[in-house]
């Protein structure tokens, strides 16, 4: 593909797992900014092969004909920890539900990407959210209207570029085109290019193979989420007091570069 010059805003960046949605959305969101920041996390607890997620991108780049993305890994699980496991069995108990799991896990990898992009002066976060995978708990459309505030309350703009994308083999037939290694499909899910969370894989081919999905409530999901927003906001406020950083300043920061983002001439909105 040839790199045309098209207006771009300057940089966003995406939580990447190297998997089917967030690398469409990786194809996506390089039409639109000159820089794509992976944000790729590490859980631990069942989370293996995090290296999986660089597989795809030097042939994202090779199709596109520059160079557009750089990859940024963390660890999480320490916040994942606080968040999920250390009282997993009183909020089991509470809510009779494992949502828990990948939803506190999702949570965690969103406030690590406030700090990203607070520290890099980048007001624009999106995911691969999917209107395909909106039955997972962490895709639900109340969900992700929580990661919004978040997002929101520190001055960053949260989108979901392919949300309504299309189906999944649209999808699949976008990254051929373009080149693109492909996962081993199992029902209609893939695998293999990303990495391994043991329970969210479990849950997946259960409810793909056996066609047996968990029973939720969104209103369970909310309570949780909004029940753990201070643990993301501790987190975060600490991590520029240990560095010392007011956070206010880079808040304002990025309040400026999207101010100057925004008056870029016929730019397409994510």
């Amino acid at each position: 593909m040839k790199d045309e010059r098209i207006a771009r805003r300057p940089a966003v960046s995406l939580m990447y797992s190297g998997g089917l949605d967030s690398t469409v959305t990786a194809l996506t969101l390089a039409g639109q900014y000159d820089m794509v920041h992976l944000l790729t996390y590490d859980r631990g607890y069942g989370h293996w092969f995090v290296g999986r997620s660089r597989v795809r991108i030097p042939q994202l780049e090779k199709h596109l004909g520059r160079h557009v993305f750089t990859q940024f890994r963390a660890d999480v699980r320490g916040l994942f920890k606080r968040i999920v496991l250390d009282s997993f069995v009183s909020d089991f108990r509470k809510y009779k539900a494992l949502f828990i799991v990948c939803v506190g896990c999702k949570m965690a990898m969103h406030a690590r990407s406030v700090i990203y992009n607070l520290e890099h002066g980048i007001p624009f976060v999106s995911d691969g959210a999917s209107e395909t995978t909106a039955w997972m708990p962490d895709q639900m459309p109340v969900t992700l209207a929580e990661y919004k505030q978040l997002h929101d309350d520190y001055g960053l703009t949260y989108s979901n570029p392919v949300y309504h994308f299309g189906t999944r083999e649209k999808a699949r037939e976008t990254l051929r085109e373009a080149g693109l290694s492909m996962g081993h499909r199992i029902a209609d899910r893939d695998f293999g290019t990303q990495p391994i969370c043991l329970f969210g894989d479990v849950i997946t081919i259960v409810r793909e193979v056996v066609k047996v999905g968990l029973p939720l409530k969104e209103d369970s999901i909310v309570d949780f989420m909004r029940a753990k927003r201070p643990i993301l906001d501790t987190y975060i406020r600490n991590y520029f007091v240990r560095k010392g950083i007011d956070i206010e300043v880079l808040k304002e920061r990025v309040r400026r570069t999207m101010q100057s983002d925004e008056a870029v001439p016929g730019l397409q909105t994510t």
